[in-house]
């Protein structure tokens, strides 16, 4: 009897196309926005989310970290400005920004297979 066998040429093909047909765990992220608050909530996130908020110079913008599992880039800035903001490889954190030009601001945020949630509070100046 005869065996059938897969050339090797087409196996490597099927294990390529899967491996980039992205089938790893997708990112799991809700986002809540207000006119006060910004709200990152993800049971899995290792990619990027971000948003627009409009702030004004002098605003104070309370960032809360919390990560059970991995961890998170943020970044906050202008459209072709440098940023306000920067951080890598946060797990934990309560820190606030102050805002030193009104105008949209676009904050980032990228997680490392983290597992938590990120805020943004805005107080007046």
């Amino acid at each position: 009897m005869r065996s059938k066998r897969i050339p090797a040429g087409i196996c490597l093909l099927i294990l390529l196309s899967l491996l980039l047909s992205g089938c790893g765990r997708k990112d799991e992220v809700e986002k809540a926005l207000s006119s006060t608050e910004l709200e990152f909530r993800y049971e899995f996130l290792n990619g990027e989310e971000s948003a627009d908020i409009i702030l004004s110079e002098g605003d104070r913008l309370q960032v809360r970290i919390h990560n059970d599992r991995g961890n998170v880039d943020l970044r906050i800035a202008m459209t072709g400005k440098d940023p306000v903001y920067t951080g890598s490889g946060q797990k934990q954190g309560d820190f606030s920004v102050v805002i030193p030009e009104s105008g949209e601001y676009r904050v980032s945020i990228r997680g490392h297979e983290a597992e938590g949630w990120t805020s943004f509070d805005v107080s007046g100046n």
